[in-house]
C-alpha cells in the first residue's frame, strides 16, 4: 500500500466546520467518524482531520498505488474547495 499526506490551509474557517461540511459531501460514502472523517473505498482510504497545533486540515491517504492514494487526497481537496 501507498501513502499521500496533505496540509489543507483554512484561513479563517473553523476545522470543525469544514470536516462537518466533507461529512454532508460525502454521506453516501462507507465512513468513520473517529478523529475526523474517513471515507473506506475498495482500493484504499482517505482520512481528514483538524490539526491540533495549526489552522489546517491534515489530509491522509492510502491506496494500492501512490497515483490513486494522491487521487483520494485530491478529491477531498477538491470537494473541500467547494464547500468553503
Amino acid at each position: 500500500m501507498q501513502n499521500a499526506k496533505e496540509k489543507i490551509p483554512l484561513g479563517t474557517l473553523n476545522p470543525s466546520i469544514a470536516i462537518a461540511r466533507l461529512v454532508d459531501v460525502f454521506s453516501h460514502e462507507a465512513t468513520d467518524r473517529l478523529e475526523g472523517l474517513k471515507i473506506i473505498r475498495d482500493n484504499g482510504w482517505v482520512h481528514v482531520r483538524a490539526s491540533n497545533t495549526e489552522p489546517i486540515i491534515r489530509c491522509y491517504a492510502e491506496a494500492r498505488t501512490h497515483k490513486e492514494a494522491q487521487e483520494l487526497a485530491g478529491m477531498v481537496i477538491k470537494a473541500l474547495q467547494t464547500v468553503v
